[in-house]
């Protein structure tokens, strides 16, 4: 029984890591994206021009990066509250740390990848993805921690 819960616990964001992994195989690769990609932004902006329509698939493909590291850092925090039991405010640290080391980890690993490049603009995004998480995430805790006082306080 203590297994399973570990494992619920820590499970997903190594599985979240092991998606991100994928997405950084030439199967994702810019040109392979844009195979599928550009077909369908040419049809919904018929009138654009390639050069739009590539900064279009840029920015899906760097957006990408922002959103798959902040979801990253948001399956560490629930990692790490649900294995300190506490609430206390090192997890977004941690959090934060581990998604880092990921994303240089995965552009590391890129570097090795036939199609496709290693590229600090990349860890920064990734870095920015889950900081913004974990921010937006401290000010929804923040908040309702807030709301939950002013209910008390005028109660009392």
């Amino acid at each position: 029984m203590k297994t399973k819960k570990k494992l619920s616990i820590w499970l997903p964001p190594f599985i979240w890591m092991a998606l991100i992994y994928l997405f950084s195989t030439s199967g994702f690769s810019e040109e392979n994206t844009a195979s599928f990609l550009l077909p369908i932004l040419n049809a919904l902006f018929p009138e654009a021009s390639q050069a739009t329509l590539s900064k279009i698939h840029s920015f899906i493909r760097k957006s990408g990066h922002f959103i798959e590291f902040a979801i990253l850092s948001l399956l560490w925090v629930r990692t790490l509250r649900k294995e300190w039991e506490e609430r206390h405010d090192p997890f977004y640290i941690v959090s934060f740390s581990l998604s880092v080391i990921y994303a240089i980890v995965d552009e590391f690993h890129q570097s090795f990848v036939s199609e496709r490049t290693a590229s600090f603009l990349d860890i920064f995004i990734d870095s920015a993805g889950a900081a913004s998480s974990l921010f937006l995430l401290k000010i929804y805790v923040i908040s309702r921690n807030w709301k939950g006082l002013r209910r008390k306080g005028l109660k009392d």
